[in-house]
């Protein structure tokens, strides 16, 4: 899961149990508050957030998360894979896949939607699928980390390890701080 992901995720969760403040989600998180601002902008887009005026304080606007159901008619590439975002979170997969199919369609060069579409299909177990498509994300971004070590786990289910060994190496060249290849290629070497 990207990072970008992993945050939007916490904050829809904090979201769920009561409303909060950009100001209050920059504390909690530790984040700026202009990046707190690009993420409540994002799921909001993504119709995951709602805002709540304060109607004593216009300036104190608070956010709440809100489900997402039935199909949504977003038409932008970006909505539709934060759309798409949301549902993953969810564990909704399938309509998740559809969002990240339709993002990719809208823009056959936007390299997130790809592997969010990977990594969908990687979680519903559709392994040729998400090969194909994380190779299609490293032609357009060599240097994803990320798809790199998708790459990687999707050569350990397959059980090829010495490739999936590659592919954690090759993350590492990319960032060489990267925690999750570092932690999966050390099980690699106890398997091995």
């Amino acid at each position: 899961m990207s990072k970008e992901l992993a945050t939007k995720t916490r904050i829809i969760g904090a979201l769920k149990g009561k409303s909060m403040t950009i100001v209050e989600l920059s504390k909690k998180f530790n984040l700026t508050r202009a990046t707190v601002r690009e993420h409540i902008r994002d799921l909001i887009e993504a119709g995951a957030v709602e805002r709540i005026p304060n109607i004593y304080f216009r300036k104190h606007v608070s956010y709440k998360a809100r489900r997402i159901e039935g199909k949504t008619l977003l038409k932008d590439a970006k909505m539709r894979k934060n759309a798409g975002d949301v549902l993953f979170e969810q564990g909704r997969y399938a309509t998740a896949l559809a969002e990240f199919v339709a993002a990719a369609e809208i823009d056959p060069k936007y390299a997130d939607a790809y592997y969010n579409k990977a990594l969908t299909e990687f979680m519903m177990n559709r392994i040729d699928d998400a090969k194909k498509d994380a190779d299609m994300v490293l032609r357009l971004q060599p240097q994803s980390q990320d798809a790199a070590v998708l790459m990687g786990c999707i050569e350990e289910k397959k059980k090829n390890f010495k490739k999936a060994k590659e592919w954690y190496e090759k993350a590492l060249e990319i960032y060489p701080y990267y925690t999750e290849a570092k932690e999966r290629l050390q099980k690699l070497s106890t398997k091995a």
